[in-house]
């Protein structure tokens, strides 16, 4: 046998493998193919709960903290109390700077 029919037999072996390999995932996945894709559209159904219920909280703990906010600015604007500072942050109060122009 010479140096190209050697090549030739080894590249036809390569081939009849990597045909067996393909017949072998096709007949896989005709297979697995059903089971495959409701396991998947499981997953994916579960993502989507996962991700409304996780919308709903963000949205309900926002408006709970906006609601909170707004208690706390109608007690300091309609306190009569002169001991309100406790809820003033300093933020409430940002002193106006003078604009730098270079």
């Amino acid at each position: 046998m010479n140096c190209l029919q050697a090549r030739k037999l080894k590249f036809e072996i390569k081939i009849k493998r990597s045909k067996e390999k393909t017949n072998f995932f096709q007949s896989y996945y005709l297979r697995c193919d059903v089971k495959h894709n409701i396991s998947v559209i499981k997953i994916i159904r579960l993502i989507y709960d996962r991700a409304n219920k996780l919308f709903l909280k963000f949205v309900a703990t926002k408006q709970n903290h906006e609601l909170i906010a707004n208690e706390i600015k109608d007690y300091l604007i309609h306190s009569t109390n002169r001991n309100n500072s406790k809820y003033k942050t300093p933020f409430d109060c940002i002193p106006s700077l003078p604009i730098l122009k270079i």
